[in-house]
């Protein structure tokens, strides 16, 4: 393969932050998925919920 073709399909510096930060969002969540789901034997959707999240931050204070 040329190295001129190369240059072209090669993402540029704010695709690849965009691309980053993406991707860093979508692991979260499935981290979050994961960790209060499955390990957490509760319903993986309800870690959305804005009642667990204001239970949780109330429990941290």
């Amino acid at each position: 393969m040329s190295n001129q073709w190369m240059k072209a399909r090669a993402l540029s510096t704010p695709q690849k932050v965009l691309a980053f930060i993406i991707l860093m969002m979508l692991l979260f969540m499935l981290g979050l998925f994961v960790g209060y789901g499955i390990i957490g034997d509760g319903k993986i959707l309800e870690v959305l919920d804005f009642d667990t999240w204001s239970h949780i931050f109330n429990f941290t204070k």
